[in-house]
């Protein structure tokens, strides 16, 4: 009976990817126009990160080149679809950082500028991604290069 079990499990994965993909997504947070997603990602063959643009690889093969889909973790957030990646830009290799900026981060919550300032860390988050690139700019000019007007 197991083995009955597994053989159907096994054969519903590969008869249906779609619905097992898009469950995967919306458990993982995704809401968005699913069959949307679903075709961008199903018809994607390079990693949208246009510093990287590389071919995607299998999951598994090592090279961390395998398709994810990227999304805003910001909880309630209808429409919160962003990019498919390879797995690298979407962990930034270091993390989380698909942002491309160096020090701004993607978080539960939004997006968080993460630096260590003598010796201290100095973090602050933000909702938007337009606000912790200008707060990283804003913050580094005047504190860190100590620009005096």
């Amino acid at each position: 009976m197991v083995s009955d079990k597994k053989a159907y499990d096994k054969q519903y994965k590969l008869d249906n990817p779609k619905k097992i993909q898009i469950s995967k997504w919306k458990y993982g947070g995704l809401k968005d126009d699913y069959d949307m997603v679903w075709s961008r990602f199903n018809n994607s063959t390079n990693c949208e990160n246009p510093k990287c643009n590389v071919v995607y690889g299998k999951k598994g093969d090592g090279t961390g080149t395998f398709k994810c889909m990227d999304h805003n973790h910001t909880q309630g957030l209808e429409n919160n679809f962003r990019n498919i990646l390879c797995n690298r830009c979407n962990i930034n290799l270091n993390g989380r950082n698909t942002s491309g900026i160096p020090n701004i981060y993607k978080s539960v919550n939004g997006w968080e500028y993460k630096r260590a300032v003598n010796g201290k860390n100095h973090t602050k988050y933000f909702k938007c991604y337009y606000d912790a690139v200008v707060y990283k700019y804003l913050y580094e000019y005047y504190y860190i290069y100590n620009v005096d007007n």
